[in-house]
């Protein structure tokens, strides 16, 4: 299987106003972000608004990357709260035909002893088939759940293989380069877009990035200018003026509006219990990004 690395689209999951998933749309999108240039996506993740899907839907979902991604690497978030759903997820994704499976702690019980986390991991681990590759997820501003040096590196003890690397989206620059130091094997990929520039200096294979789902070719340009030794600054600062004026609304909403903007394609829907954009909101996003030269 191919190394996950360079420019990943952690991509939208478009959904009507019924909250209906929308398989065509998506891969209008994946064949929009190819021409970008991007490396791949992850599929039902915080963006795709995983945590809201149905097992069945998550299926869907799995189902229509997988016939649609072309040359895209393709990562599928299967981590829920329940471990016996968490592994058939994985199973699924695996057999399907992704190249790994982005498994988020279970964040219900958030005090349990790094002990516990271990065995479900190692769990999911058993439960993979052979050619299965899971990375961690940190993002513990949303899961409250962190994922410490200490759990990764009993679950590589004794999962060598299926642990395959992490995606960090704790949005602090100096852990992920501790992070990278400490694993030199482990797929560090970074979750943090306003620290890219940053985390590939410390050593991260490359990004994980939900404003690529509408701006693919800011984060391209970061990549290619870093692996060609060229100053990447200024990509950094345009994806922080974009960032600027996305955090003043709803950001799943935003996002969804951005992708679908730029790549020409019809309006999507987000599901219960996030907001949709109000007319106003629209209008102004619309403008202010215009301002900034990006529509």
């Amino acid at each position: 299987m191919q190394e996950l690395h360079g420019v990943f689209v952690a991509a939208v999951t478009p959904f009507d106003a019924r909250g209906v998933f929308q398989p065509a749309w998506q891969a209008d999108h994946f064949a929009w972000l190819q021409e970008q240039g991007v490396d791949g996506v992850l599929v039902a993740g915080t963006n795709g608004e995983g945590p809201s899907l149905s097992i069945e839907e998550r299926r869907a979902v799995i189902d229509a990357a997988v016939k649609h991604r072309g040359r895209l690497r393709l990562i599928a978030g299967t981590g829920t709260p329940s471990l016996s759903e968490t592994i058939a997820l994985s199973r699924y994704a695996c057999e399907a035909g992704v190249d790994a499976v982005l498994i988020v702690p279970p964040y219900y019980f958030r005090d349990v002893p790094t002990a516990g986390l271990v065995r479900y991991y190692r769990a999911v681990c058993d439960a993979l088939p052979a050619h299965g590759r899971m990375l961690f997820y940190h993002i513990p501003r949303v899961s409250g759940v962190p994922i410490d040096h200490e759990l990764i590196a009993e679950v590589r003890r004794s999962h060598p293989q299926q642990c395959y690397g992490i995606k960090d989206t704790g949005g602090d620059a100096e852990a992920t380069a501790r992070l990278v130091q400490a694993f030199p094997a482990l797929h560090v990929l970074g979750g943090s877009d306003h620290l890219m520039a940053a985390n590939l200096q410390a050593g991260v294979r490359g990004q994980i990035s939900g404003l690529a789902n509408a701006f693919p070719e800011l984060f391209v340009a970061l990549w290619q200018a870093y692996r060609d030794g060229e100053p990447v600054i200024q990509f950094q600062q345009q994806i922080a003026a974009i960032q600027s004026v996305v955090k003043r609304y709803p950001l799943h909403a935003a996002t969804k509006a951005l992708a679908a903007w730029r790549a020409g394609l019809s309006p999507i829907n987000v599901k219960p219990p996030l907001l949709e954009l109000e007319p106003e909101q629209r209008a102004l996003l619309h403008r202010a990004i215009a301002e900034l030269g990006m529509l």
